[in-house]
């Protein structure tokens, strides 16, 4: 194998960057027996003499300079040895004379120094180099960064290639431009607001939309960082732009998907809300023309069941609601007990039907909370029917509730299936349900929680769920601040318009629904009622029957195709004659948006579809036969949703 220079250089070189162990033997034997072969070969050449000394001692400072401290500390003891250990030297002295000794101590000087400044040159080389190395990439990155420099008057001094990339104009061409004026800048603010708080501040941050070169819009986030001389005059201005648009981009379609989405929940429920309607004027016919008392069972199932659909039909609109900050409480003062009474009456049903036992404590006193009455007997609804569900039939529901004159804690604690400890932290999030066929099997969308958690997050209380794990119950704690220092005013009895001088008025209600079973179904029912009732199909015809038939009320859809319900009011509105005339919307849009075009179009009663008989019964009622008393005093107009 042949051995040449190169090989031997590359060999050494490959040593020397290895592990930092083997590097440092190899700079050691390299260094030391080169000096040493170097002091043992001199004597037998020509060079021997003062030439060979002094080429010697070169050798011995070159090899210190670039072996490091270690190597030159042992160089005067390699010469020493490789000088008087050859074969043919006499042995050298015991005790080294006293000129030996002073050529060793001075050549350990030397060599020790040499070794030293070496290593300082090669780290403070190594040093510049990664010092080198951190500035460019950080000139790179800078250079990358979109970062204009602009005079005190907004004139581009200079931008960076980032700069350059973005806006489509080189530094030559941008140079001296009025940046706003080149980049054709709309501001959130007047530009002299800007500018007054960039001198006071000495920095300003908005976002702003500007055109590229090539006219394509962009929006931009900007840090503006006034800088001054040495002497505090001003001298510039650096702005950092962060381009924005795709994330301006990304927040518009997100924000579209959520319009999308939340009008296919109103859709979608206005669209199951239309066939429930007939659903429940059928089975309420039924209800009220039942011959044979065995009939009831099937009636409270069916009964049962349509109200379970109606429910998961409004929590899945009042979810999409209220997450989307579409829902706004109407506060008033309200009585504890008030609300008690009205979930457990709406929810007593269910109970009954698992046929559990549901203990109650509340306290004596009057109890007044400043809350939207209708939402937080939802809260506690949502609460008890939960534990009803699941509770196994015969189990037991306790409804509790303390105050300590500051706030007051609503208890709901059963003897249910009970909640796994590795799911209490996320019992509240939308469409949560527990990991287990046991609970999966009690049906439920899983929106119920995460509604109660939002609205009484919106009217300043929380919520809190305790449970000691599967089968051992759960309890739900609400807490809500006390309205102090309430005084309740006096209840002025409602007006008792269903007689007229001694006799029962018969009271004309006209039916208008392009659902003709939905129409027909309540018409019959209004019918056997006691009221006088016809129904039609659109509003052309709803305003021609109106002029005929002369109704004391009008029972009328929103949604019908060619003209809607809120034209057909207007129109009656539009009638001097209808100024008494009550307008009750019975729909499948039911969102505040709707409700508050409703209520601007002229209704007197909005209510979702579908409406218990009961309700709408006790409402027309009210409602007193046409007469000039009557006339005198309108009846108030106002929005009301079940």
């Amino acid at each position: 194998m042949k051995l040449s220079a190169a090989r031997v250089g590359t060999w050494i070189g490959r040593q020397a960057t290895a592990t930092p162990l083997r590097a440092t033997i190899v700079r050691y034997v390299l260094s030391l027996g080169f000096v040493a072969a170097l002091f043992a070969i001199i004597p037998y050449t020509p060079l021997d003499g003062p030439v060979g000394g002094v080429l010697a001692l070169s050798s011995v400072v070159v090899c210190c300079w670039f072996s490091g401290v270690g190597p030159a500390l042992l160089m005067p003891l390699t010469v020493w040895f490789a000088s008087h250990f050859r074969f043919d030297a006499p042995l050298p002295p015991a005790i080294p004379s006293a000129k030996e000794l002073m050529t060793f101590f001075g050549l350990s000087m030397l060599t020790g120094a040499m070794g030293l400044a070496g290593q300082y040159r090669r780290r403070l080389r190594a040093a510049t180099r990664a010092h080198d190395a951190r500035m460019r990439e950080q000139a790179h990155a800078l250079s990358a960064a979109r970062i204009v420099f602009c005079d005190v008057e907004g004139r581009i001094t200079t931008w960076t290639e980032g700069a350059q990339q973005l806006y489509g104009w080189s530094n030559d061409e941008a140079a001296g431009r009025v940046i706003h004026e080149l980049l054709r800048t709309e501001f959130p603010a007047p530009i002299e607001a800007i500018r007054a708080e960039l001198l006071r501040t000495r920095q300003w941050r908005g976002e702003v939309k500007q055109l590229r070169k090539d006219g394509r819009p962009l929006n931009v986030a900007i840090h503006c960082i006034l800088y001054r001389g040495e002497d505090d005059t001003l001298e510039g201005v650096a702005e950092v732009h962060n381009d924005v648009t795709e994330l301006r981009q990304a927040e518009a379609a997100i924000r579209a998907s959520d319009r999308r989405k939340d009008l296919f929940v109103a859709t979608l429920a206005h669209e199951l809300r239309n066939p429930l309607a007939p659903l429940r004027s059928g089975l309420d016919l039924l209800r009220m023309t039942r011959a044979d008392p065995s009939d009831d069972d099937i009636l409270e199932i069916m009964q049962r069941q349509l109200e379970h659909m109606v429910r998961m039909v409004d929590d899945l609109l009042d979810v999409s609601r209220i997450n989307t900050g579409k829902v706004k409480l109407r506060p008033a003062p309200v009585l504890l007990a008030d609300v008690v009474r009205d979930a457990i009456a709406t929810c007593r049903p269910q109970i009954d039907e698992f046929q559990h036992q549901l203990l109650i404590s509340i306290p004596d006193e009057d109890v007044w909370l400043e809350a939207d009455a209708a939402r937080l007997v939802q809260v506690l609804m949502n609460l008890l029917s939960n534990a009803a569900k699941f509770t196994d039939p015969g189990g037991e529901i306790r409804l509790s509730a303390t105050c300590d004159g500051r706030q007051v804690a609503l208890s709901v604690r059963d003897t249910g299936a009970g909640i796994p400890a590795e799911s209490l932290p996320h019992i509240f999030d939308i469409f949560a349900q527990v990991e287990d066929p046991h609970f999966r099997s009690r049906g439920g969308l899983g929106l119920g929680l995460n509604i109660v958690r939002t609205l009484v997050e919106m009217h300043g209380g929380t919520v809190e769920a305790r449970s000691d794990g599967p089968g051992r119950g759960a309890e739900f704690i609400v807490r809500l601040a006390v309205l102090a220092g309430h005084v309740p005013g006096g209840i002025e009895p409602r007006p008792d318009h269903s007689t007229q001088n001694g006799t029962p008025a018969t009271r004309r209600v006209l039916v208008v629904d392009d659902n003709c079973d939905a129409a027909r179904t309540l018409t019959i029912m209004l019918s056997r009622g006691g009221f006088e009732c016809r129904s039609v199909f659109d509003g052309p015809s709803a305003l021609a029957a109106a002029e005929e038939f002369d109704p004391h009320a009008v029972v009328l859809d929103l949604g019908m195709p060619g003209m809607s319900g809120l034209e057909v009011a207007r129109r009656f509105r539009a009638n001097a004659r209808n100024r008494d005339l009550v307008l009750i919307a019975l729909t499948g849009w039911d969102k505040e948006d709707d409700r508050r075009l409703s209520r601007e179009a002229g209704f007197d009663h909005h209510f979702a579809k579908p409406v218990p008989f009961d309700v709408l019964r006790d409402l027309l009622d009210s409602i007193g036969a046409k007469s000039p008393a009557d006339a005198a005093t309108p009846l108030r107009r106002e929005t009301s949703r079940l």
